[in-house]
Order: C-alpha cells, then sequence, then structure tokens
C-alpha cells in the first residue's frame, strides 16, 4: 500500500496489518488447494474381483494401504484376516512397492487366507477381454444367438418322429478340497494354507457316488502329494486319513462318496487329506 507523506516528492510505502492478514490467507488456501489436487491426483481407479470373480468392485486408492482398507470394507472382510492382492490376468502378487507401477483401471484379484488365483475360472466369465481388435460382442448379439439356437432346438424336437429326452445326471458329487497336518504340539489337525512361496491346491473334484475310502484318499493324495512328497515330506512317512472341516477322521466302514456328500451339515461340501507324521519318523 502507497501514500503521499508532505514534503515528499517520492511516494513512501505504507505497512498495513490487513494487507499482510490478507497475503498470508491468501497463500494459506492456495497451499490447501495445492495440497488436495496433488492428493487427488495420486488416486488411480482400481477394479477388484474375488478369487472366483463372481464379485468385482471398484475402488479408488492413493496407496496400497488405502487400497487394502477400502476393499476390507466394500467386500465386508474381518480386521484381523490378511488379505493378499494379485493381478487378475497371471496372478503376480502386488505388495506396497509394487503398487506405484499399476496404471488406472487395471484388474485385480483379491484373496482371502486359503484361496488362491486359478486362471481355470476365467472359461465362466461373464466378462470377456476386449483388449484384442474384433473381441467386442454386444448383449444384443449375443441374447440374439441364444434365441437362435433355442428355436433351432423346437424345430428338432418338433420334428415326426422325434421326441426330447433328458439326458441322465451322471452320478457324480461334487466336493470343495482341503488338507490338514497333525501337530504334535497342540494335539490336533491344522490345516495347510497358500502362502507366498507355497500354493495348496483348494479346487472342487467330482467324485463317483460308488468311490470307496480308499479310491478317495489316493485321489486325495494324488492331488497334495503329486510324485509321493511335498514341502513336508514323503507321503510314506505320513499317517493318512479323510477327515471333515473340523479335523475329524472319517470311519471308513460304509464309506462312499455319495453317502459322505450327503452327511455333511456345512452349506458347502469339503473333504480333507488328513496326515501325520509317523512318530517312528520324529
Amino acid at each position: 500500500m502507497w501514500m503521499i507523506v508532505p514534503g515528499d516528492s517520492q511516494y513512501r510505502s505504507f505497512h498495513s496489518p490487513f494487507t499482510e492478514y490478507s497475503s498470508v490467507s491468501s497463500i494459506k488456501c492456495a497451499t490447501v488447494d495445492m495440497y488436495n489436487q496433488d492428493t487427488e491426483k495420486t488416486k488411480i481407479p482400481l477394479k477388484i474381483f474375488t478369487h472366483d470373480r463372481r464379485i468385482r468392485k471398484g475402488v479408488f486408492a492413493s496407496s496400497f494401504a488405502d487400497m487394502v482398507n477400502k476393499c476390507k470394507e466394500k467386500f465386508t472382510i474381518a480386521e484381523g484376516n490378511h488379505i493378499t492382492f494379485v493381478l487378475n490376468e497371471d496372478g503376480v502378487e502386488i505388495d506396497d512397492e509394487f503398487f506405484s507401477t499399476l496404471t488406472p483401471n487395471t484388474i485385480l484379484m483379491i484373496l482371502n487366507e486359503g484361496e488362491t488365483w486359478n486362471k481355470q475360472f476365467e472359461s465362466s466369465g461373464r466378462e470377456q477381454d476386449t483388449s484384442a481388435p474384433g473381441m467386442e460382442v454386444s448383449t444384443s448379439k449375443i441374447m440374439g444367438f441364444i434365441e437362435q439356437a433355442r428355436a433351432s432346438k423346437r424345430k428338432c424336437t418338433n420334428l415326426p418322429g422325434t421326441s426330447a429326452q433328458k439326458l441322465p445326471k451322471p452320478d457324480i458329487v461334487k466336493l470343495g478340497i482341503g488338507w490338514q497336518h497333525y501337530s504334535y504340539n497342540t494335539s490336533s489337525y491344522h490345516q495347510v494354507r497358500s502362502s507366498r512361496n507355497k500354493q495348496i491346491p483348494s479346487h472342487d473334484i467330482n467324485l463317483a457316488y460308488n468311490k470307496d475310502y480308499e479310491e478317495t484318499l489316493q485321489c486325495l493324495q494324488d492331488i497334495f502329494f503329486k510324485n509321493g512328497r511335498n514341502f513336508k515330506g514323503r507321503i510314506s512317512e505320513m499317517e493318512l486319513r479323510i477327515g471333515n472341516s473340523a479335523g475329524r477322521e472319517i470311519s471308513r466302514d460304509g464309506f462312499t462318496a455319495k453317502q459322505y456328500f450327503e452327511s455333511c451339515q456345512t452349506q458347502k461340501k469339503r473333504i480333507y487329506l488328513l496326515t501325520k507324521i509317523k512318530v517312528k519318523n520324529i
């Protein structure tokens, strides 16, 4: 601010406290605006899928920790539960350092304890990869194909001398699988879970109704102990049993895959391989 002082031929500056207050306030507001703009710029949109790709949510995150917290809230995951993030396309695990390389709209998969990335779910896909030219298929075209197929089926079944016949359902049961190993410290079985260094199979298997105890046990053994061994040791050093999710051994008497399936009280039917190191090998 300037003013004329009598007797002087030049203007002299006059310092006003109001001028200082106004300038400082302007600087503070500008600083806050710049900070908010920078914070917003660092946030990137991400697409998060569950391990079976059935639940899909969008998240804006500015850091790996921010993504973890928001996903726990969106997917209703308990605070103490450990979760892992991997790339949907190839299963590469994402950590705090790798997060900074992600581009907007990257598709990630969130994995709870015991869940693993599995490419086989892609075949069920409700979403098609449209990154390659010519791969876009509109919903209307798909519905048109379905209607044509249904019309063709009706024509075939209405021809003289033909009748619609229902194919017999296969005599199989579908069971989830798991592996529990015995701890002599706690005198109980504990589930063996996947980690960064090892992947434990957790897919579903189909078993014939009449599959007996030994056949089912051999099937589980081949899955978890390929070539007769894994990181826990050789299969020859183990006592093998079939068990349920509570770690209780299933009786061999009268066992069939159908009988076990019907006896399961849980919504998700699972069958477990129980292993225990033989005493002489300890």
